[in-house]
């Protein structure tokens, strides 16, 4: 297996140690229309969480991988904190109806490949945290709008496509607690 880290943020930007070094730059939904990030607006925001969505989707596509086992769930939800994001807007352009998406995402629950793009929007307005694992793919979300990814060697074509949308992947970069075989 390969490890990726794929995100936003600009590879250029980053000191040798790897960390990103514009303090400026948005790292959540709940950034927009702040002024000390840019005062990002929803598309522009949505423009980049597509960029992520098309990806995970294009990965899932190209590994042949039709369902995904979810590891190391954190769920933040209970039913009166999704009407709470109802109302920042975090759910904004999504359909979630807490007893069907929410509450049977637990440890070693089934996400069928159909429904990765909710879960993907879903992990990165950090109503989420986990860990999507297949025999041949391994997407995990992170904090700060980082994705991480295990799977044999992406196609330098696919990568470029990736990085159509608004995305950087990053090889050879694994999250420190990330250990895959």
């Amino acid at each position: 297996m390969k490890h990726y880290r794929i995100t936003k943020y600009n590879p250029a930007k980053r000191n040798t140690d790897g960390s990103y070094n514009d303090d400026r730059e948005w790292t959540a939904i709940s950034d927009i229309g702040i002024p000390n990030y840019g005062s990002i607006s929803y598309s522009d925001y949505k423009k980049i969480e597509d960029g992520y969505v098309y990806c995970t989707t294009l990965l899932m596509e190209h590994f042949n991988v039709t369902e995904f086992t979810a590891e190391d769930v954190t769920n933040f939800n209970t039913d009166k904190n999704i009407e709470k994001c109802r109302k920042d807007s975090r759910l904004r352009d999504l359909n979630v109806d807490f007893k069907k998406d929410i509450k049977p995402v637990v440890e070693n629950a089934t996400i069928l490949g159909t429904r990765l793009e909710f879960y993907t929007r879903m992990c990165l307005r950090e109503l989420f945290q986990m860990r999507l694992v297949s025999s041949t793919l391994i997407i995990e979300f992170g904090f700060d709008y980082y994705m991480y990814v295990s799977c044999p060697k992406i196609p330098k074509n696919i990568i470029d496509e990736i990085e159509r949308n608004w995305v950087y992947v990053e090889v050879n970069v694994a999250r420190k607690k990330f250990i895959l075989k």
